[in-house]
């Protein structure tokens, strides 16, 4: 898997954070739904890192691609499952737009990482660890992301 470089100036991600059960099912089902998400109208690419605490995160270039994605069928399935593979997981969509000033990317990456660093959660802990080794600096320095939520 490598880091995904975007040459559109704008286009949303999907962040799905996840602590996983010992389902032996799990890995069977999540690469048939991978690959089935790599076909799907708007997919753009995916970046994941696990340790004890999972982060994925997909691209979607537009929230209409995120919606067949969330509907399709055998995604739909998988998540049906979802409590069978997971103690606990969130979803979280955003947009990301390009900054106007240099300013800008340092304001922005400072409350990104103040907000994570916040919580004195182990979860928090160890999700901005593995955020700190999924994106690249350049990345947070450049862009910047609008939590749109998630009631897709």
């Amino acid at each position: 898997m490598s880091i995904i470089t975007h040459t559109s100036p704008q286009y949303y991600a999907v962040i799905f954070t996840s602590i996983r059960t010992d389902s032996q099912a799990y890995v069977a089902i999540a690469n048939t739904v991978l690959e089935e998400a790599k076909k799907q109208d708007g997919f753009l690419g995916i970046e994941s890192a696990r340790n004890d605490i999972g982060i994925s995160v997909s691209y979607w270039r537009d929230l209409q691609s995120i919606e067949a994605w969330k509907n399709e069928a055998l995604h739909k399935k998988a998540q049906q499952r979802a409590k069978e593979f997971y103690e606990h997981f969130r979803v979280r969509v955003c947009k990301k737009e390009p900054l106007k000033t240099r300013f800008d990317a340092i304001r922005t990456k400072s409350y990104i990482i103040g907000k994570i660093a916040q919580s004195s959660s182990p979860i928090f802990c160890k999700l901005r660890n593995a955020f700190y080794r999924l994106l690249p600096s350049r990345l947070v320095a450049e862009d910047t992301f609008k939590t749109l939520g998630t009631k897709l």
